[in-house]
């Protein structure tokens, strides 16, 4: 169990202090975020993204600054996904849905305990084992594990898009020969090539 020097959560202990470093550090977190599920988003026919995000050193979430509480890189990564979610919900008169799984991973369990009572204490407590996982391992040992979860959910969401997309199409086409056939009944000539 590695500890980091510095940076310790015990539930009902004192908030480490967070570095001015780490503030920046926090900040470029958000931003990038934000610029990549932008880039991400660009095509507007696109109405949904699927993401990942991992923080492979997560620690308890929670910080002093300067006697103030701020929130550590897993509540701000959920927190710009969030906002994210609400400004192209927004834009979009069809709407869109940012599918994301986090996966928040520390080696140390005072950490992880923490983490997890601050993400219930935040609402998320139902999202734990769902789209948010908690792992009490090094980033290192966890790491082939979290890429087989991430390779399975995406061959199964290209089963699902393709399920879906061979709906859509007989759907289409369903509609296609409903609109025909009533063309014909009417003697329309625009909807069957006269």
């Amino acid at each position: 169990m590695g500890k980091r020097p510095g940076y310790d959560w015990i539930l009902g202990g004192d908030l480490p202090e967070l570095g001015h470093h780490s503030v920046a550090k926090h900040e470029v977190f958000d931003r990038y975020i934000a610029a990549y599920i932008r880039t991400l988003t660009r095509n507007h026919l696109k109405r949904a993204l699927n993401l990942t995000i991992i923080d492979g050193f997560c620690g308890g979430g929670r910080y002093s600054l300067d006697g103030t509480e701020v929130d550590g890189s897993p509540l701000r990564m959920l927190a710009a996904v969030e906002r994210a979610q609400a400004e192209l919900s927004a834009a979009r008169a069809m709407g869109f849905e940012i599918k994301a799984d986090f996966v928040f991973i520390d080696d140390n369990p005072n950490h992880i305990e923490f983490l997890r009572d601050l993400l219930q204490r935040r609402g998320h407590g139902s999202r734990i084992g769902h789209d948010i996982r908690i792992i009490r391992s090094t980033f290192e040992n966890a790491y082939p594990t979290v890429i087989e979860a991430i390779q399975k959910r995406a061959v199964l969401i290209a089963r699902s898009f393709s399920r879906s997309v061979r709906l859509e199409r007989r759907d289409v086409r369903d509609r296609a020969e409903h609109h025909e056939a009533a063309g014909q009944s009417r003697g329309d000539p625009d909807l069957h090539g006269r």
